[in-house]
């Protein structure tokens, strides 16, 4: 009984962190990437781009809306500690192989300080959003309940 409850409180972790991540790297990518990106990114290369970077974040979006998806305080730490381990994949890959993943993280300025707590800001910023439209669910459910029962 356990393990299938166990499961859903995994995925339902997930779904939160897919969110909240998936809020700074479209903000991210469509304010301060795309802008950036050379001409050769045309055809089915900028088809991809808009799958990964508007499509993806958007059936997230409908996900947390339209499903049993919950979002709770106490799972920020979750969001935190992807995104210090993705900090640290990002500059190892850097160091490995001396180029930035990113243009703008270049590891070598104060920007990449900024940029990185932009990123905080922005996945708190989805976080926040989850938590919203989670209470705003919640609230529908207990109005929809409380007439149910006032019918009976």
């Amino acid at each position: 009984m356990k393990k299938p409850f166990a499961f859903w409180k995994f995925t339902s972790v997930l779904c939160e962190i897919a969110f909240s991540m998936e809020v700074l790297v479209a903000i991210y990518y469509w304010a301060l990437l795309f802008p950036g990106t050379p001409e050769e990114h045309v055809g089915i290369r900028f088809w991809m781009t808009i799958f990964e970077h508007a499509v993806t974040p958007a059936l997230i979006f409908l996900e947390v809306i339209f499903n049993g998806v919950r979002f709770y305080k106490r799972h920020l730490i979750f969001i935190l500690l992807v995104g210090g381990l993705y900090i640290c994949t990002n500059f190892a890959a850097y160091k490995i192989t001396g180029e930035p993943v990113y243009s703008n993280l270049t590891w070598q300025s104060i920007e990449t300080f900024y940029f990185l707590l932009a990123a905080l800001g922005l996945a708190l910023f989805g976080f926040a959003i989850g938590l919203g439209i989670s209470s705003l669910k919640t609230k529908k459910i207990t109005k929809e309940i409380e007439g149910e029962y006032r019918n009976i």
